[in-house]
């Protein structure tokens, strides 16, 4: 074997795990390639689009390399239909990939050993896995199980080894991220917790930033927020909504009221100057009449959030929302979901707007002619400057918006 090839769907988690598998092929000797002789599928399952596109995706890959020895991972590769001839690796259980192949290697090993991965200018880490929070709608617990977490001292030794590479960004991933270090033993580090392992990464030295991908807002903790100052944190949280009702959150099984919610952003905003707040909101779920989404309009028009990530309700079989009745009907959801949409970037371009006549810290990436990127606060900027500056942090002075996206040029 001389050539590998590993497609990933889903979130930034399955991308780390992936990462995982393609350093251990290199490890191995193998090449990236368009005409590999392995080739590793790693699957989502976290809605029916995202395993309809696994199920596209491996039938085209079939075609595309039928000499290849073909592989599929991932919270989706016991639920699809596989041809003869694919492997078969249940999600969580990556590391059996090499052996699989033949090839005396292992991943956990590969931690010590890797190198940047594919070009990208920031890294995922993850350092936990699975959840037990059982939200009514989501399938996630079914698939990978209670909460694991990456002891502290492996995780600081790893986001150290990726600074030293140069990567100036690292987001720490997780399926419950807020759940960091709840089930590890004393000798794990029994007392560790997201704020504790912050607090560990925020020492390690140089040119660097640390982001959180996802958190549950009850799970920001005072001290997490006294960290927003440390001029390695970006000031950004993703505070999962999904609705401004709370029939509607009592029915998903949500941890918090509207009520509650609004509290944290507010502690949030108090503790933090000009925040990034993200945050992700279901439509049409069964039970949300028009009074119910107008409440979830309203609170995240009143919240500001940064950026939107609107999603239909997709029923997934085998959760308790699959059952539930009083669905919307379809035209009401599309209606609702380009409202939310259109508010999302409306008030996206009103947080850009904010910034204009300021420096903020970019780092570079591709875009278009120039350069562009995100700022430490999630706002996208386009800018121009030469290629050899992609992956550095850069000071940029913000001269406009342009929708969404700020414009600006390199500060002097």
């Amino acid at each position: 074997m001389r050539g590998y090839k590993v497609v990933t769907l889903g979130c930034k988690a399955n991308q780390y795990d992936s990462d995982l598998i393609a350093q251990a092929l290199r490890s191995a000797g193998l090449s990236a390639s368009e005409t590999p002789d392995v080739v590793v599928l790693n699957t989502c399952a976290v809605t029916s689009r995202a395993e309809a596109k696994g199920r596209r995706m491996l039938r085209r890959l079939c075609e595309k390399h039928p000499a290849s020895r073909i592989i599929v991972t991932g919270c989706a590769a016991e639920r699809l239909r596989v041809p003869a001839g694919v492997a078969v690796v249940p999600q969580g259980a990556a590391d059996a990939i090499p052996a699989l192949l033949g090839l005396d290697v292992e991943i956990v090993d590969c931690l010590r050993t890797c190198r940047p991965g594919r070009g990208r200018t920031r890294v995922f880490v993850k350092v936990q896995d699975g959840c037990d929070a059982f939200c009514s709608y989501c399938v996630i617990p079914y698939v990978r199980g209670k909460p694991r977490s990456k002891p502290p001292k492996l995780v600081k030794s790893e986001v150290a080894h990726l600074v030293e590479l140069g990567h100036r960004e690292v987001v720490l991933t997780g399926i419950h991220l807020g759940a960091y270090g709840r089930d590890l033993d004393a000798s794990q580090g029994g007392t560790a917790s997201l704020e504790g392992l912050v607090r560990e990464l925020l020492g390690i030295p140089g040119t660097w930033r640390l982001r959180l991908s996802s958190v549950e807002a009850g799970e920001v903790s005072a001290g997490l927020l006294d960290l927003a100052s440390h001029p390695h944190f970006c000031p950004h949280f993703h505070l999962p909504l999904q609705s401004g009702d709370d029939e509607i959150l009592r029915l998903m099984n949500r941890p918090l009221t509207a009520g509650q919610f609004r509290a944290v952003v507010e502690r949030i905003r108090a503790a933090v100057p000009n925040p990034g707040l993200t945050t992700d909101v279901i439509v049409g779920f069964p039970g949300e009449t028009e009074a119910r989404f107008e409440r979830t309009y309203r609170l995240v028009a009143e919240l500001a959030f940064t950026r939107l990530h609107v999603f239909p309700f997709d029923p997934r079989p085998g959760t308790r929302a699959f059952s539930l009745p009083d669905r919307p009907q379809s035209g009401a959801v599309k209606e609702r979901v380009h409202r939310l949409i259109s508010l999302g970037n409306e008030l996206m371009a009103s947080f850009a707007e904010r910034f204009v006549g300021s420096t903020v810290a970019v780092l570079a990436e591709p875009a278009g002619n120039g350069l562009g990127g995100y700022s430490e606060r999630y706002v996208r900027v386009r800018f121009p400057g030469d290629r050899s500056l992609v992956g550095n942090l850069v000071n940029v002075r913000i001269r406009g918006v342009g929708g969404p996206v700020a414009e600006g040029a390199l500060a002097q």
